[in-house]
């Protein structure tokens, strides 16, 4: 019977110091999600704002058709642009 008693008190300790360190461990935790979710919402403005900036930089050309660029657009835009806008043909300097 005593050793019962002993083994009850025993696991009650036991308990009582878990709980202990649950709450320890919950305040931090609590302000580590809130920081993840602050963090989060940030993460999200600053994404948008990126895209917005890259999207600005954007040149829009209308009145091409789709795809005329062909598997390189950088080449086809290097040599169509500069004669459209009056400057001198990059071909000409190689």
């Amino acid at each position: 019977m005593y050793l019962i008693h002993t083994t009850i008190s025993d696991h009650g300790q036991r308990i009582t110091s878990l709980e202990s360190n649950a709450d320890l461990v919950d305040g931090p935790l609590s302000t580590l999600e809130a920081t993840c979710a602050e963090l989060a919402a940030s993460n999200a403005k600053l994404r948008a704002d990126l895209e917005a900036r890259s999207r600005r930089k954007n040149i829009r050309i209308i009145g091409l058709p789709e795809l005329i660029e062909g598997p390189r657009p950088t080449a086809f835009f290097s040599d169509l642009l500069p004669p459209i806008s009056g400057g001198p043909n990059p071909a000409y300097f190689s």
